[in-house]
């Protein structure tokens, strides 16, 4: 029986009845519609704003957004790397809250200087940690569509390694201009002298081997120049396979034969009395790292002195020294015997010609090779110079 019919409603009011509820599933239909249109907007808005997060956190320059009042407003994984900071420490908060930290304050000082309204800055920020890095910092101004400033956005793009280059290119153009004059001009001299009338074969011939010297010095500064260029570059290739190291010793010294004649000294290899096993090295670049650990011995031992080359085996590690009799090296100069072009005074006084290249080129070659090398000396006494390699 109708509901109406039992309550003896008037027909007037069961008609609005009727259409208030008409009308309420109209509107219901509009907000499960609006819902609906919500949702899938609030979607879309999820998804576009994961692909701007994804996008900001995949840059290799580390980006930072600060607000009006100079607080952080957004920082990518990059910049918190760079600033060896995270990002809970420091969203929200103002730079000048945050100049405890090392990083901070050297960005907050660049940001003081250069404050003003221009558009886009350009500048350089660098951070001195174990390793100095150098960024190139841009600020660029976030403006809305009214002209409205809300913020400002940095980004920082390391340029250490061009800069790296950059100087060893403007050292290797430096040191091949200087080293390489003397040769040259020996080479002219040479010439100029074959190339009068007033000379004997003999002296042509003596000239003749006096060109091809300054020649053959030259050669292994061009070589030894494009050698530190590539390790600095990190272009140096390694190829390894086993080899016996006494063998390769042995080689060696048979290749300094005439040096050492020439020189009479004594040169003694102190062989393990059982061979050693074999070792996995790149042969070219220990072969390259001996010679100059070797040839240095001879050029600073005197006439009638003595090089003895040991080989041992201790810790699962194979130890070569090369022990001389010769001027040796002050505690001042051991601390700076491995770097790139150094040449102690004592030594220009005995070896004129050199670039100070070989001990720096013998231990980034040990060193890629997982070892060390180190030296031991006295002044007036002699040297002895280590390094070792794993097996």
């Amino acid at each position: 029986m109708n509901f109406f019919k039992q309550k003896k409603c008037d027909p007037e009011e069961v008609i609005k009845y009727q259409n208030s509820l008409a009308e309420l599933d109209k509107i219901a239909k509009m907000l499960i519609k609006r819902d609906l249109a919500l949702s899938d907007s609030k979607e879309k808005l999820t998804v576009e704003k994961g692909k701007v997060d994804a996008v900001i956190n995949s840059l290799t320059d580390g980006l930072i957004m600060i607000d009006q009042g100079q607080r952080i407003i957004l920082i990518n994984p990059k910049a918190q790397s760079i600033l060896n900071i995270e990002e809970e420490k420091i969203i929200g908060k103002a730079l000048s809250e945050l100049i405890n930290f090392p990083q901070i304050k050297e960005l907050y000082e660049i940001l003081t200087k250069t404050a003003g309204h221009c558009r886009e800055k350009q500048c350089e920020l660098i951070l001195k940690e174990s390793v100095e890095k150098i960024f190139e910092m841009q600020t660029t101004l976030v403006v809305t569509e009214a002209q409205e400033i809300i913020g400002t956005l940095i980004i920082l793009h390391d340029v250490t390694r061009e800069r790296l280059i950059n100087k060893i290119k403007s050292e290797f153009i430096t040191i091949a201009a200087h080293q390489l004059r003397t040769p040259l001009t020996g080479i002219k001299w040479s010439l100029e002298m074959i190339n009068t009338d007033e000379i004997t074969k003999e002296e042509q011939k003596e000239f003749l081997d006096k060109a091809y010297q300054s020649n053959e010095r030259m050669i292994r500064l061009v070589n030894s120049l494009l050698i530190v260029s590539h390790l600095e570059e990190g272009c140096f290739v390694y190829k390894f396979s086993k080899i016996q190291m006494e063998d390769l010793i042995q080689e060696i010294i048979e290749n300094f034969k005439i040096q050492i004649k020439n020189k009479n000294i004594e040169c003694i290899f102190d062989k393990p009395k059982i061979l050693l096993p074999k070792i996995k090295v790149d042969l070219e670049r220990i072969q390259m790292a001996l010679e100059n650990l070797i040839d240095n011995a001879i050029k600073y031992t005197p006439q009638k002195g003595k090089i003895i080359i040991s080989l041992k085996e201790s810790d699962n590690k194979i130890e070569v020294s090369i022990k001389d009799t010769g001027m040796g090296i002050s505690k001042e100069n051991q601390e700076r015997l491995f770097t790139k072009f150094f040449r102690s005074a004592e030594a220009l006084k005995i070896e004129t010609s050199g670039s100070g290249l070989g001990l720096f080129i013998a231990k980034n070659i040990i060193e890629a090779h997982k070892g060390q090398i180190w030296v031991e000396s006295e002044e007036g006494k002699g040297s002895e110079f280590h390094f070792s390699l794993p097996y």
